[in-house]
């Protein structure tokens, strides 16, 4: 068998991606405005108002995409993954820094300086670690439980992709066809996970709440992304895209249209649920969906 070759550095870049990012944190901002305001109730339009965080889901798509690309082009390179090292470095500058300035100073404002200093509190708090603890899931920043989550995927991912390196593969394709059924896997695994979870608990409790804020239950949205990258990664490496991907390549705009069909689908009233039943039936058929608006944003 051959040697690996050394690392090839990707130069793949993705400035529009920015532009996503741009669009996901603008939805967050309103979705918030709009909560304060009081404007999430029943009516129709409160219920399009109510589906503006789909900019988290978007913000997990794009994650799993970026951050996966470099080991999916690595493997089909036959190359060495990239080092685990400067990627954790590279994650915790991005984050860490600013997370840390930001939780002191919200925590005086809060005044819960009594919860969160603490020889047990720096270490939930600081460590990203309150969505695991039942006592601390709401608690500091309430908004940040989105990063705790991030930061679980970046280690999760590394482990991920150790194990996909041991798929059988003979060739480029196969290593995609592998990919693409694992990651259809932890897709299904995911809505399971929604599906089974929540009903061991009451929705009042915060061991519900835990369940729900927490990786497995948001890993359907960053294997969609994930499912990005090696498409991507594949057409970087010469192989065919798969369809729709290729009939659409030259047609952006149906991907953009898509994703309004789709943002629209998510305020029509489904049954009896309003939007207030987060993890019903139609919160999770509303949680796929924002992630599948998610891909179409990004695609």
């Amino acid at each position: 068998m051959a040697e690996p070759r050394a690392v090839v550095p990707s130069h793949a870049r993705f400035p529009l991606v920015d532009g996503v990012r741009a669009i996901a944190a603008l939805t967050i901002f309103f979705f918030h405005i709009a909560f304060h305001l009081g404007l999430l109730t029943q009516d129709t339009l409160s219920r399009y108002l109510g589906n503006l965080n789909v900019g988290v889901p978007i913000f997990f798509v794009v994650s799993g995409f970026l951050l996966y690309r470099p080991f999916v082009a690595a493997r089909l390179e036959r190359a060495r993954r990239p080092a685990t090292g400067p990627y954790a470095v590279r994650r915790a500058t991005r984050i860490i820094p600013a997370y840390w300035v930001a939780l002191p100073i919200v925590t005086v404002m809060l005044g819960i300086e009594a919860e969160v200093f603490t020889p047990s509190g720096i270490v939930t708090y600081f460590g990203f670690l309150q969505i695991y603890d039942l006592s601390t899931v709401v608690g500091g920043i309430g908004q940040a439980w989105t990063l705790c989550i991030e930061v679980t995927f970046y280690a999760a991912l590394v482990v991920w992709a150790m194990g996909a390196r041991r798929l059988p593969a003979r060739d480029g394709e196969e290593i995609v066809r592998w990919e693409l059924v694992a990651l259809a896997g932890l897709f299904v695994f995911s809505v399971l996970w929604q599906v089974l979870v929540a009903p061991a608990f009451s929705p009042g409790d915060r061991g519900y709440l835990a369940a729900q804020i927490s990786l497995p239950a948001f890993a359907d949205q960053f294997a969609l992304g994930m499912g990005l990258a090696v498409i991507s990664a594949s057409a970087a490496a010469g192989m065919k895209l798969p369809q729709p991907f290729a009939a659409l390549e030259s047609r952006p705009w149906v991907w953009a249209l898509a994703a309004v069909a789709l943002y629209a689908l998510l305020g029509l009233k489904i049954g009896s649920v309003g939007i207030g039943e987060s993890w019903s039936d139609a919160g999770i058929f509303r949680h796929v969906v924002k992630g599948f608006i998610g891909v179409c944003i990004l695609a």
